[in-house]
């Protein structure tokens, strides 16, 4: 099973509560790995974070940086915990924008756990969808692929989510009812699940509700 992920605001949690957006953020880092670690126990075997989208390159400079830094945080010290755990991780988006300096951990941090055979967490960081697509077109261009011979499985292999399989649940918090360029392509068939709560109050409880709904509904795939 893939469930995706849109853990919306964490804003105005923190604004609400009369804190700095980045208070917001912080919580709700925390609160995505221990979420990932406790679905990985309720049968999930993908799970994918937006974490950071291209569209997240607007706001201020200094919550830009605070997002960076979470990366940062992450690369630098839970990695070891989920790969003790066995879970294989993965970042897929857009590299530009990004420092040598990061992009080198985040592929150690591939290395590392690219043998596990756990859960694979995606962390879709400087992602969008659109240019996702964008640039797996350009790259089979480049390839001299003809264009009688692309098919949906040769666009499906040159997104950074190759080898990982469609989205089966999209779950959205704070609200907001749309999927913001996020995984245009996976979820084409995905069920979505809407809550009408900030990221940082989404706990192990509410993950049990949204995967029991999920099972109750009766997939169609256009038929």
């Amino acid at each position: 099973m893939h469930v995706a992920i849109i853990p919306d605001g964490n804003r105005r949690w923190a604004r609400e509560r009369g804190l700095r957006s980045t208070e917001g953020h912080r919580v709700a880092y925390e609160r995505a790995f221990d979420l990932a670690e406790y679905a990985a126990t309720k049968g999930v075997r993908y799970l994918t974070f937006y974490a950071f989208s291209t569209e997240n390159w607007k706001r201020a400079k200094d919550e830009v940086g605070f997002l960076f830094s979470l990366l940062e945080r992450f690369v630098g010290g839970e990695v070891r915990r989920m790969h003790e755990r066995g879970m294989r991780i993965r970042f897929i988006g857009s590299q530009e924008g990004i420092s040598r300096k990061l992009l080198e951990r985040m592929r150690l941090t591939e290395e590392l756990t690219v043998g596990n055979t756990g859960m694979m967490l995606n962390i879709a960081f400087n992602y969008g969808g659109r240019r996702d697509l964008t640039e797996a077109v350009a790259a089979i261009v480049r390839e001299g692929v003809k264009a009688d011979d692309v098919t949906e499985q040769v666009i499906a292999a040159h997104l950074s989510t190759r080898g990982t399989p469609p989205v089966d649940l999209v779950i959205r918090t704070s609200g907001q009812l749309r999927l913001s360029n996020y995984l245009l392509w996976e979820a084409n068939y995905a069920e979505l699940i809407f809550l009408d709560m900030y990221w940082p109050d989404f706990g192990r409880e509410q993950l049990d509700q949204a995967l029991a709904e999920f099972a109750a509904r009766q997939r169609r795939y256009g038929a």
